[in-house]
């Protein structure tokens, strides 16, 4: 996806900086998904998905991160959808909430 391929590119360019194969940095602000997603908000004001789906749990973390972002940023998300909203996420973990 456009948002993997970002982050890749994004962290190459960053150990390229650092001279290192491998790096941790634990600042929010070093974070390649915060800096795509406010990348992302100075470039657009709305997303629009269709047929979106999340089959990783690791996917569903990421945009978490980018989602939050990208709200806060007023970035308008429109997604489109076959299914009835009440069949969507069926039989899924934690289906209560």
């Amino acid at each position: 996806s456009e948002l993997h391929n970002r982050i890749h590119q994004l962290k190459t360019k960053d150990l390229a900086n650092q001279e290192r194969s491998f790096h941790v940095n634990l600042d929010p602000n070093a974070n390649p998904v915060v800096r795509i997603a406010h990348e992302i908000a100075d470039e657009t004001c709305f997303l629009c998905l269709d047929e979106f789906q999340i089959l990783d749990i690791a996917d569903a973390y990421i945009l978490s991160q980018l989602f939050r972002i990208l709200f806060a940023r007023g970035v308008i998300l429109i997604t489109t959808s076959n299914r009835k909203p009440l069949e969507l996420y069926e039989n899924g973990l934690n289906r209560s909430y």
